[in-house]
């Protein structure tokens, strides 16, 4: 991408988010409510999405750390497995 692309995208970004922080600080209702929605879709990424890739993080936890358990890692394939 050249640079002046990039520039554009940049300045582009930056005049949004200023965008957003002028709306939002002026309107009391629509801080209420967004807040709220905010409130409600991080519940439910954290039910969603978070909580399943944190269990299968703890499975997996389990199963190279556990002191019981035997793991064997196969060497990769001689020729880069091609």
């Amino acid at each position: 991408m050249s640079s002046l692309r990039v520039l554009g995208l940049s300045y582009l970004a930056t005049a949004s988010l200023f965008t957003l922080a002028i709306v939002f600080s002026d309107h009391a209702a629509l801080r209420m409510v967004t807040k709220d929605e905010a409130a409600r879709l991080s519940g439910e990424f954290q039910t969603r999405v978070l909580a399943p890739v944190l269990e299968f993080a703890r499975i997996q936890d389990e199963k190279i750390f556990d002191p019981q358990a035997r793991v064997a890692l196969s060497p990769p394939p001689p020729g880069g497995g091609q």
